[in-house]
This record gives C-alpha cells, sequence and structure tokens, in this order.
C-alpha cells in the first residue's frame, strides 16, 4: 500500500497553513523558546544537582503533553456520553458543563506549558548535566594518553568499569529503558488490534440491533487509542527503545573488548575507553542538536 501521498500532502498542508499563522504574527516554537529564556542558574551546579534538576523539569513538561492527550480523550467520551447512556434532563447538563471544565483545563495546561520556560529550563539543565556526566572518564582517557603508566591504566579500567557495569552502570540503564519502552509499545500494539476488533464488531452490530451504547466502540475506543498512541509519538517511545537497544548493544561490545584489552602498549585500552566515551557522550550531541533547533526530545 503507497501512501507517500498523503505524508506528502499532510507536511503541504500543514506547512502553508504555518505559513499563513507566521503571516499573521504568530512565532515559530523556536522564536518562542528563544524569547521565553531560562529561570534556572546554571553556575557552580554539579553533575548531581543538574540530572536531578533536568529529570524534574523534563517529566513536568513531559507530565503537561500527557495530561492533554488524556483530557482530549476524556473530551470525546464526554461528547458521546449522553447518547451512548441515553442520558436526558440535567444529566445531559452536568456533562455538558464537564466538558467546558475540562477543555478550559486543556486551555490552560497549554498557556501554563508556554509560560512557565519549563521545557527551556529542562534543555539548558540537561545540556549542562550531560557535559558533566562523564567528566571523570573524559579526565581518565587524557591523563592515559598524556602519560601510560600502571597507575593510570589502572585508573582508566577503574572508571570504564564504574560507568559500564553494576545497577547503576550505562549497561543495566540501557537495558532498562529498553525494555521499558519495548512494553509500553506491545502495549499499545495489542490495545490498537483488540480496539479496532471491538469497534468493527460495534459498527457491524449496529447496523441490525442500532445499540446506543455502541458509540462507545465504534467512536471513544477508535479516539482512545489515537490518543495514546499521540502520546507516545510525543513521548517518542519507538524511537527511545531503538536508541537504548542500539546503545546497550555497543556497550556489551565494548565491555567484552575492555576484557581483552591488554597489550603492552596500551592502544587497545586507549581504544576502547575513546570509543565507551563517544557512545555515552552521543546523547550530549543529540541535546546540543535538538537546543539549536529547538526540538524537545526526552533524553
Amino acid at each position: 500500500m503507497n501512501l507517500d501521498w498523503l505524508f506528502n500532502g499532510y507536511l503541504r498542508c500543514m506547512a502553508a497553513l504555518g505559513r499563513f499563522a507566521g503571516r499573521h504574527g504568530a512565532k515559530s516554537h523556536g522564536e518562542r523558546l528563544a524569547d521565553a529564556g531560562t529561570n534556572v542558574d546554571l553556575s557552580g551546579l554539579s553533575y548531581e544537582a543538574a540530572d536531578e534538576m533536568a529529570v524534574k523539569y523534563g517529566n513536568r513538561y513531559r507530565s503537561l503533553g500527557i495530561a492533554i492527550g488524556l483530557l482530549g480523550i476524556a473530551i470525546v467520551f464526554l461528547a458521546i456520553a449522553p447518547t451512548g447512556f441515553s442520558l436526558e434532563g440535567q444529566l445531559v447538563q452536568v456533562v455538558a458543563v464537564a466538558k467546558v471544565v475540562l477543555m478550559v483545563a486543556m486551555l490552560l495546561i497549554v498557556w501554563f506549558g508556554e509560560r512557565s520556560r519549563i521545557n527551556r529550563s529542562w534543555i539548558a539543565l540537561r545540556l549542562h548535566a550531560e557535559a558533566l556526566r562523564y567528566a571523570k572518564l573524559r579526565d581518565a582517557l587524557q591523563a592515559f594518553r598524556d602519560t601510560r603508566s600502571p597507575a593510570h591504566d589502572a585508573a582508566l579500567r577503574a572508571e570504564l568499569v564504574r560507568v559500564l557495569d553494576g545497577d547503576e552502570g550505562q549497561i543495566a540503564y540501557n537495558a532498562g529503558k529498553k525494555a521499558q519502552y519495548e512494553a509500553i509499545e506491545r502495549f499499545s500494539d495489542v490495545l490498537l488490534w483488540f480496539s479496532l476488533g471491538l469497534a468493527i464488531f460495534g459498527a457491524v452490530g449496529h447496523l441490525f440491533l442500532h445499540w446506543s451504547w455502541a458509540i462507545f466502540l465504534t467512536a471513544f475506543l477508535p479516539a482512545m487509542v489515537g490518543g495514546i498512541h499521540g502520546i507516545n509519538g510525543f513521548l517518542s517511545v519507538g524511537g527511545l527503545a531503538w536508541a537504548h537497544e542500539r546503545t546497550h548493544e555497543k556497550l556489551l561490545e565494548v565491555r567484552d573488548e575492555l576484557d581483552h584489552a591488554d597489550d603492552p602498549q596500551g592502544q587497545a585500552l586507549l581504544d576502547v575507553g575513546s570509543e565507551a566515551l563517544t557512545i555515552l557522550t552521543s546523547r550530549d550531541a543529540r541535546w546540543k542538536v535538538a537546543a539549536e533547533k529547538g526540538k524537545l526530545k526526552p533524553a
């Protein structure tokens, strides 16, 4: 099935509407970020403090996106509830008021997200933390390059083992994140097929029996699945699962190479350390690109 026309058409249509909005004074996301600045002071901030604050701001920003998605699902539910439950009288008014309240709440969340500088602060903190995360490994590598000795050899090996191994090491971290995001994707896929199956069942049944509650199957379930996949897209679940899987595989290879890096000249150990640092700091490079373009993706 070739749907290139749909993708290209969507891009052209949205770009045209964006250019039209731009001519009427709307700012781009990057311009809004530049205007907003940041509300955090990075001076003298250690890695541990910067990382903790980055996690806090990042979770807040992601929570805003999730809240918007869930509110959208709830609004659709309330929109079809009077028909699905055959409501009458005051109950219809109560549902209508609740729907308006949720719409206002969604509007306030969007406004707060734009005005609170959470996203800009998150990027600034994550950039600062990533620059400091592997400072000890970088220093150990530089010391080994400057003066190759048994002491520097042992120091570099110890730092690589500390970074890679153990429950707090990057191998275990990336494996855990990979499993978490893959589990989310699997559940989302199962929910998609299950919900679409129920929607088709409700649509076919409604042709003959005209159940009022079937609207929850035919309208709400597809909207709910679309909302959940929209949230997953906002969180970049699929991309993160792939990125953590690749990082995990590469770090396992590096760990194996470290066990065999025992040449007298020390070149193998230097190569392993350099490779590990390149892999681990690739996140830093992605964050710099994200900051420059004004894009906000999870680390």
